[in-house]
């Protein structure tokens, strides 16, 4: 077949291109057992009828379930101990004696009634057995994507060796005797033997977090189905629509034999059901290859599970109404095709909603129990009351069977999507859980335990221990508290500050009263650090403030003068402040202690005074001490301190801006929510959630600023994820109304974003603008696809937006698959499909066979002119870069336009920045660097290659540049390690011991400084190098506001130490 042939072929089928081979193996060998269990129920079922009657085949129903309960702990016990791929491997040797076996005995006890039971049970077992020991093999090399797009094809090879062992039968009808027809079973066993081998060695499982088999005995299978089924309703709906749907097939078959077998003897019957199980096998054949997979991807596949319990309801009408052959023939093909075809294919996707923990037990206790279960109920009944009811009542009593069934495959249907996210939490752990649910994991012994730590454990575990207690609200949270701050440091109190003001101001007189004998006993504090809560709420230690009257150290001298400042005399307010101010104008530690001192006063007429210590140029320590004394001080009247507070939130330590959303939070002034979340492009995830919070906090009068800045199309992704999340909680219905506009404006921005990269990258170039923005449009993409689920999952939508964004960048190949199988089922189908584009542009999974040569590509020029428009600084830059390293027009003139008109703010900096590079002068000055230069140079570097642009723009604006002559020592073995180095010119050699190399432009040095250690190991000395050069601290800080950084660092260091 030409390529274009064997390309077309694939479109047809959804067969990726390393697919076909595997795909052909494990229909093959589905197709060998398939032939195998058709040969064998083809000839249990002619020897029983033939001998026995259609009357005794209800006791077949009945006793089915006796030998299933014999066969399903063995299978468990043995999947547990040997696995299914070696348990499979086991089953076709057991396949080959068995068949010897009924083969050789049918001459001797053809005739006899526990031959032909033994034989009808052996076929049905191996009927059912054989098809959940195939799909729990097959599910260790396929994920949802796959199984979704190829599961039908493999079903297409079971339903050709069912035509083919049917066709067989029939060839051979007349020649050879019923009972040697099993050895034809053994002859097609042996076959699949070297099949299976073939993919065993040919193909690899796919990884699962967790997936295990564990051994269980058959009471230990009891119990753990029976807890599944407490703490999943999902799971206990998958058993009983198998069930509900095996007993109404079997009523099914029962009406419909009841039809067929109507004045026609044994031949004829047999040519009858030989020709309409040749059609079924046909039918199902064309619709596992043509029809199932297509039918999954337009319906989904919590619908498809629908289809069959619509199609019986269907079948029992028919029969009510008009029993005769034609209602036979759409019964028969009901359960025969579209039960085979369909339900079957579509319950093998529906369990992979389940953890793979209960999947493989609860499908072994569904197949190998309840269906056989569900056929013995039919059994008893028809046994028992079918001739009473009459045909008629029969099919009426099915009929209202059906509707039921019904009812629980919607059910299914509508609680898939949550199923599936259930599946994927389970791989993670979920650190948004909110207070009130990890509280109900805790039982008394936990909290026993937390109290003897925190009376007696190690001094970072009593810490902890007294944090939950108090969290908790335990009785003994207050004892805990007051032991550990007896020896508290200052660090320490200030950990413990949250719960100190809680233990003040409480309001419980009985406490307040405890609390004062403690400050005056001999177990309270002498650190004054520890007793600055307590005197700022006017709770003085009496005996120590008279201790400290005469010392001259600024932390007993500002206690005092807060004393005084509450004291009731007005001269001693003026003391006070006297007192402060010359502890102002002492060392450094005597304004650190002044300022304190000025925030417990808790007079904010005073907070003027600490705007000055808020300065860049001022002592970090200083600054966080005014920080936390204008958080003491702020209140709704205190509109003056947004002015001075707010630009810092942007640059700010973490601490810092902690205080910083404090003091916002306390004056709840609207007016500040634009500026804070403007700088929340750099905030961490615990700052974006306290900003969140202080939103929230505001009320109704904040949905105006949010909502303006949900539809700021130019602002951070990040600033506008805290808008919609704080929307979310202040105005649901507002967030309802603007979602699919939103959602709309993003997917149009997210693909712009795919075809602009595909164009640049369609042109390579190399240049440094080019560089950036391919990187650039990539990162935009993936972040209007992650705005556009949390807008999703915030609106009900979606499950959990945190779990599918983790399972799509972070996971094995299966949650991810299973992470875009929930968005698919939360979603119409138009939406999935942009998104799906998406998906495959931005995270680069296997499965969802759309390329990024698809689509048509941009000319460069017009991608670089729509770059050089934008509002964002990075994007703007490199956009002009571009133009002026590829020599296209029009590049300067953009730039001049742009600087007439006001920008402000970084963006008009780095234009400015621009105009060097594309003013002619006479006189030539080494262009300096712009900051898209350090960015690129980060991109470059394999050790970023996963890191968001956002994320390496951060790191370069804390980035210093440096170069060093040839041979000049970078730093040496056993100096201080603080900083980590990415060469943007030349060559370094690495010493370290004995080994010796050279890294070069791009390269990353350094990255002990991420790890903990001290001193260097190794020793570096230039080759005539520059390089970028970061401190630990910043990308430890750009790892805490882009977590994702953080874990493709881990990634690239573990794969690194290991090749």
């Amino acid at each position: 077949m030409s390529q274009s042939g064997g390309r077309s072929m694939r479109r047809l089928f959804q067969v990726l291109p390393d697919e076909g081979s595997k795909v052909l193996h494990f229909a093959l060998l589905a197709g060998l057992l398939q032939a195998g269990v058709a040969i064998g129920m083809v000839a249990a079922d002619s020897m029983f009828l033939a001998n026995l009657g259609v009357e005794k085949l209800p006791l077949v129903y009945i006793m089915m379930p006796v030998v299933m309960a014999v066969y399903a702990p063995i299978y468990s016990v043995l999947q547990s101990r040997l696995g299914t791929p070696e348990l499979l491997r086991w089953t076709l040797i057991v396949l080959t004696a068995g068949g010897l076996l009924f083969g050789f005995g049918g001459e001797q006890f053809g005739n006899q009634t526990w031959y032909l039971f033994a034989m009808k049970f052996y076929a049905g077992m191996w009927f059912i057995a054989l098809y959940t020991m195939f799909w729990n093999f097959a599910d260790d090399f396929f994920s949802i994507l796959d199984s979704k797009r190829l599961y039908g094809l493999i079903s297409a090879g079971s339903s050709a060796g069912a035509m083919l062992g049917g066709g067989l039968v029939t060839l051979l009808s007349g020649l050879v005797p019923a009972s040697k027809l099993f050895l034809i079973w053994t002859t097609v066993a042996m076959a699949s033997l070297p099949v299976y081998m073939l993919l065993r060695r040919r193909h690899q499982v796919i990884a699962s977090d967790g997936d295990g088999e564990q051994q269980v005995s058959p009471l230990e299978l009891l119990g753990f189905i029976r807890r599944t089924f407490k703490n999943s309703g999902f799971a206990l709906a998958l058993a009983v629509i198998c069930f509900a749907m095996v007993a109404l097939a079997s009523t099914l078959e029962y009406l419909t034999f009841g039809v067929l077998e109507s004045g026609r003897s044994a031949d004829e019957l047999a040519s009858l059901l030989g020709q309409l199980y040749a059609i079924a096998g046909a039918a199902t054949l064309v619709i596992n290859l043509f029809v199932f997979n297509r039918l999954v991807g337009w319906l989904g596949v919590r619908n498809v599970a629908l289809i069959v319990p619509i199609a019986f309801l269907g079948a029992f009408v028919f029969f009510y109404l008009h029993y005769g052959f034609a209602a036979a023939l759409v019964a028969f093909y009901a359960y025969q095709t579209l039960f085979v075809a369909i339900e079957y294919n579509n319950l093998n996707l529906l369990f992979n909603a389940l953890p793979m923990a209960v999947k493989r037990q609860l499908r072994a206790f569904i197949e190998a129990m309840a269906e056989p279960a569900a056929t013995a109920t039919a059994g008893v009944l028809l046994f028992y009351f079918s001739a009473d009811l009459g045909s008629s009542n029969l099919a009426l009593t099915g009929l209202l069977a059906a509707c039921v069934a019904l009812g629980i495959a919607a059910y299914i249907r509508n609680d898939y999507a949550r199923a599936l996210a259930v599946n994927l939490r389970s791989d993670f752990l979920d650190f948004a859980n909110p207070d009130a649910a990890w509280r109900q994991h805790l039982v008394p012994t936990d909290l026993t335990l937390l109290r003897q730590i925190a009376f007696g454990g190690e001094r970072s575990q009593q810490l902890l221990a007294v944090e939950l207690l108090w969290r908790l609200r335990d009785p003994a949270a207050r004892g805990a508290l007051l032991h550990v701050l007896s020896e508290a440091d200052a660090d320490e109190a200030e950990r413990l500050r949250p719960a100190i003001a809680s233990l003040i101001r409480d309001g419980d007189t009985e406490v307040l009263a405890e609390t004062m004998l403690w400050l005056e006993s001999e177990q309270a504090p002498r650190v004054p650090e520890v007793l600055d809560e307590f005197t700022a709420t006017g709770a003085f230690p009496v005996r120590r403030l008279q201790a400290w009257r005469r010392s001259d150290h600024p932390a007993h001298l500002a206690a005092i003068a807060v004393a005084r400042w509450n004291g009731r005399q007005l001269v001693e307010s003026s003391l006070a402040v006297d007192e402060i101010r010359h502890l102002l104008a002492g060392d450094e530690e005597s304004k650190r202690w002044a300022i304190r001192a000025i925030g417990d006063c808790r007079h904010s007429r005073h907070a003027q005074e600490l705007f000055g210590f808020l300065r860049p140029d001022q002592d970090p320590a200083l600054r966080m001490e005014a920080l936390r004394s204008l958080r003491k001080l702020a209140n709704p009247d205190s509109d003056d301190m947004l002015p001075a507070v707010l630009p810092l939130a942007r640059e700010a330590r973490s601490g810092e801006r902690a205080l910083i959303l404090g003091i916002a939070e306390r004056v709840g002034d609207t007016a500040s929510i634009g500026e804070l979340l403007w700088a929340a492009e750099h905030f961490s995830s615990s700052e974006s959630r306290q900003l969140e919070a202080v939103i929230a906090g505001m009320g109704l009068k904040a949905i105006p600023a949010v909502i303006s800045m949900a539809r700021n199309t130019a602002a951070p992704f990040h600033s506008r994820s805290i808008a919609v999340r704080a929307l979310s909680r202040l105005a649901m219905p507002q967030l309802m109304l603007i979602t699919q506009e939103l959602i709309e404006a993003e997917l149009k921005r997210a693909e712009d974003s795919v075809v602009a990269k595909r164009s640049l990258k369609a042109h390579p170039h190399g240049g440094v603008g080019q560089t950036v923005l391919v990187r650039y449009y990539r990162d935009a993409a993936a972040e209007g696809l992650e705005f556009v689920l949390e807008l999703m999952s915030l609106t009900g939508q979606l499950p959990d937006f945190d779990l599918i964004r983790a399972s799509l960048s972070f996971a094995n190949a299966r949650d991810r698959a299973n992470a875009i199988e929930t968005i698919q089922q939360s979603c119409a189908r138009p939406m999935f499909e942009r998104i799906a584009a998406l998906i495959d542009a931005t995270v680069s999974i296997v499965g969802l066979q759309r390329g990024e040569s698809e689509g048509a590509l941009l000319p460069v020029a017009s991608v670089l002119r729509r770059a050089a428009e934008s509002t964002v600084a990075l994007e703007a830059s490199a956009g002009l870069i571009a133009f002026q390293e590829q020599g296209i027009a029009g590049g300067f003139e953009i730039l001049r336009a742009r600087l007439d008109r006001p920008q402000g703010g970084r963006i008009q900096e780095w234009l400015i920045g621009l105009l060097p590079r594309f003013t002619e002068t006479g006189v030539h000055f080494p262009l300096q660097a712009h900051p898209v230069e350090r960015v690129a140079a980060l991109v470059r570097a394999d050790f970023f290659s996963d890191a968001r642009i956002l994320a390496l723009d951060y790191l370069a604006s804390h980035a210093q540049e440096r170069s060093w002559g040839d041979g000049e020592v970078v730093y040496g073995v056993e100096e201080p390690t603080e900083e980590l180095y990415v060469i943007t010119h030349g060559d370094v050699e690495i010493h370290r011991g004995a080994l010796h190399w050279v890294a070069n432009a791009g390269t990353t040095f350094g990255e002990r400084v991420l790890m903990g250690d001290k001193t260097r190991r190794d020793k570096v000395i230039s080759r005539g190098a520059s390089a970028l050069v970061m401190q630990g601290e910043t990308v430890s800080r750009a790892i805490e506001i882009f977590p994702a950084m953080g874990v493709s660092l881990y990634q690239f260091k573990t794969i690194s130490a290991v090749s």
